[in-house]
């Protein structure tokens, strides 16, 4: 092993929890309560690199290291933390573990922590330009974990808060977050409301795990209270318990599958009025190539996600030097898309071209309008294509072409699985 590294990386974390811990006795206000909050902060921290490098003194006397006996000190110093009766004795052990640090030619720092939810609102997202979608679920899984773990300062976190958060993750029932009322209810009535209802699953349990880690990254940029070894060994390898369901991929649309789609009365015929959307799937005479027959098409030949094409605009049909027709994705004016990386062009494959999708770009009366003008914006984000993935979902059970995991967003997974098209 690299002792020399792992010596620093020890020394640094509890140089950083050590200075967060001299700080706050700096306070007097509530002192004793503040320093005992640092305390469990820098054992955590400690315990948690120990059980990475626990080996280190051992190889260091072997080596015959000079720093062997002053890192043993340090070790037993940090453990007299727990055992501080009062501000007298805590500041006198803080005093020696800097002494022994600074032996070391460790520099205490002094930049303080915030709490996460300051850190999330004043910091993370404006530094991380979240959009939408993105914006509403990161924001609420680092308000969630704020809210379990009882919004700490960000340096006062260690590894078995993170297994506490998670476990309770497990817990919850899946469909949390989906009502208002959620926001508003404490931790212990949401698990009362979990009970006997399926919980969330792999997949969810580790966004959240994802998100709140990369807000923890971002943050040791700002406060230097760890290293990102430090940060990883928190957050990595926390196995899920055994009842966690495991992770469902969406399914492809298979060849029959979607000649059975297409075949059905919106692109067939339907006797129901054009406004009647929940009634398209009654066969009859009539075919509206509106908003409900294009936009499975589209997702098919293009890839595009619903929101995006739902929200197309006149303008948002372009051409390259070449004369090759190109369907622009972006965020400008009232579009909205995932994140940055969705912005992009899609060329217009020349099936579409031949069944008439250059035609729905074609500017009418209103200037720069949308090509959907039959779609409303519904729903808590108000989205275009909010109401109408209802309709798609409630048409496919009263056809007989509803599976569960295969939905609109499959096309898209479609499209990907068929380069072809592209």
């Amino acid at each position: 092993m690299d002792g020399g590294q792992d010596k620093d990386a020890l020394i640094a974390s509890l140089a950083r929890a050590l200075d967060a811990a001299t700080r706050q006795l700096q306070d007097t206000t509530a002192a004793l309560e503040l320093v005992t909050a640092e305390y469990t902060a820098l054992n955590n921290q400690t315990v948690g690199l120990l059980e990475r490098h626990g080996d280190y003194v051992a190889y260091a006397e072997r080596e015959g290291l000079r720093d062997a006996e002053v890192i043993t000190a340090l070790i037993d110093e940090r453990d007299k933390v727990e055992k501080a009766g009062g501000i007298a004795q805590a500041t006198e052990t803080i005093d020696k573990l800097s002494d022994l640090l600074g032996t070391l030619g460790v520099t205490m720092r002094s930049t303080p922590a915030p709490k996460v939810i300051a850190f999330l609102d004043e910091t993370y997202s404006e530094e991380k330009r979240l959009q939408d979608d993105s914006d509403r679920h990161v924001k609420n899984y680092i308000r969630l974990f704020a809210r379990v773990t009882g919004n700490k300062a960000l340096n006062a976190y260690g590894r078995a808060d993170i297994v506490a958060w998670v476990r309770t993750l497990e817990r919850f029932k899946a469909s949390l977050g989906k009502s208002p009322s959620d926001q508003k209810k404490s931790i212990d009535q949401l698990l009362r409301e979990s009970r006997g209802k399926p919980t969330m699953g792999e997949t969810t349990i580790g966004k959240h795990i994802m998100h709140v880690k990369a807000m923890f990254r971002c943050a040791i940029k700002h406060y230097k209270f760890a290293h990102e070894a430090d940060i990883n060994g928190m957050f990595d390898g926390i196995d899920l318990s055994e009842w966690v369901p495991s992770a469902r991929k969406r399914k492809s649309w298979q060849i029959d599958q979607l000649n059975a789609l297409f075949r059905s009365p919106v692109w067939s015929g339907t006797r129901s009025r054009r406004e009647a959307f929940s009634k398209r799937n009654q066969p009859g005479p009539h075919v509206y190539r509106d908003a409900y027959w294009w936009l499975p098409v589209l997702a098919l030949w293009t890839g595009g996600r619903l929101e995006e094409l739902a929200q197309l605009h006149h303008s948002d049909l372009g051409f390259d030097a070449h004369g090759t027709p190109f369907i622009k994705i972006h965020d400008e004016g009232d579009r909205r898309t995932k994140n940055q990386n969705s912005v992009r062009n899609i060329p217009v494959h020349p099936f579409l071209v031949e069944i008439g999708a250059l035609d729905l770009f074609k500017r009418g009366r209103v200037r720069d309008a949308r090509i959907f003008p039959e779609l409303k914006p519904t729903g808590e984000l108000e989205k275009f294509g909010d109401t109408y993935s209802t309709h798609f979902t409630d048409y496919r059970r009263r056809c007989g072409l509803y599976e569960p995991l295969r939905d609109f967003h499959s096309l898209r997974r479609t499209f990907r699985a068929c380069p072809g098209r592209s």
